[in-house]
């Protein structure tokens, strides 16, 4: 009986989701080419290899008339344990950093920004803000 229990607990501290990461930032828009409500994806490639994920999130514009926009969204993260499959539709992080290919695509357009960025255990519960201009 003791050892199921502690397999249990074993299973259920797997289970758990842990804080993200909330990104945020504007996006100004020189090229005219974004409304309301237009939604930008943000996805992630591990450069080691690994699960692929991608999140949406609808633009909205910052005062009536402007060509600014802002986003929110939040980057799900899992521990990676050795052995262990972590929760699917995370970001899967380390004690040590490793390297992911974050690329923006606002709605079905032409408009991308891609580059690396770095996730470990340490960002757990973190701000990052990311602003360009198109």
């Amino acid at each position: 009986m003791y050892l199921y229990q502690v397999i249990l607990i074993s299973l259920s501290l797997v289970l758990i989701p842990e804080p993200g990461i909330l990104m945020y930032g504007t996006i100004r828009d020189d090229s005219c080419k974004i409304q309301e409500g237009t939604i930008m994806k943000a996805t992630y490639f591990p450069s080691m290899g690994g699960d692929t994920l991608s999140i949406s999130t609808p633009l909205r514009r910052n005062g009536e008339g402007s060509n600014l926009y802002t986003y929110r969204l939040l980057i799900p993260l899992s521990t990676y344990i050795p052995g262990v499959r972590p929760r699917t539709g995370s970001i899967k992080v380390g004690a040590a950093k490793a390297p992911f290919q974050q690329e923006f695509r606002i709605g079905s357009s032409s408009l991308t920004k891609v580059e690396t960025v770095y996730f470990s255990q340490r960002d757990r519960g973190t701000f990052r803000m990311y602003s360009f201009v198109w």
